[in-house]
């Protein structure tokens, strides 16, 4: 379960109590970081060279 209903289930008022019993796996991390990969929403704009050049371009147009 995730850290925040642990804590919430434990009754545990600060997370650093809980973060004493938090310890993922590395599977458990690589399976989530999977899961991240494959959800196709998120925002529109990649993080590459073209896409910050239209971004710059768009910027500088909205300040002249």
């Amino acid at each position: 379960m995730d850290p925040w209903t642990l804590a919430y289930l434990a009754g545990h008022r600060d997370m650093n109590i809980t973060k004493r019993y938090v310890h993922p796996q590395e599977q458990t991390i690589l399976d989530a970081m999977e899961k991240a990969r494959a959800v196709k929403g998120g925002h529109k704009f990649g993080h590459n060279r073209e896409n910050a050049a239209k971004v710059q371009s768009a910027e500088s147009a909205a300040i002249n």
